[in-house]
């Protein structure tokens, strides 16, 4: 997993990397729960979820997918883990992913579109995400 925590004056700034649209997706969803949750290991978690986004491009796909995954976890109370892409594409994600009981260390209110980015530079694809605090 690639993740980069950046300098922000009030929030959480934070850059992914993966090798293709997908992995950069899986690794974004990872890199959040890490966040939220610190290490966290869902090995015998039996609980499976479908979590899917809808967005118009990839950034906002990008937003879309944190943002169910947040939900769910507030919601749910529940980390997630062995995110596995099962549709991407069209303006809409959908993964297969694990489920298990895990304390938050960190709140993490929302995804912030200011500053959101999504590129791709030599055949790696990066995103910049803020997440409210």
């Amino acid at each position: 997993m690639s993740m980069l925590i950046l300098e922000h004056t009030t929030d959480l700034k934070v850059r992914f990397s993966g090798r293709n649209p997908e992995e950069l997706m899986i690794n974004a969803a990872v890199g959040l729960e890490e966040i939220v949750y610190g290490k966290i290991a869902c090995e015998d978690a039996s609980e499976r979820v479908e979590i899917k986004a809808e967005g118009q491009d990839l950034e906002s796909l990008l937003a879309g997918w944190l943002s169910e995954i947040l939900a769910f976890n507030d919601i749910n109370g529940k980390a997630l883990s062995h995110f596995l892409i099962i549709g991407l594409g069209d303006g809409l994600i959908r993964a297969d992913c694990r489920a298990c009981k895990a304390r938050a260390q960190e709140a993490l209110k929302s995804v912030a579109y200011d500053d959101l980015k999504v590129w791709e530079i030599d055949g790696r694809w990066h995103a910049q995400v803020i997440f409210k605090i």
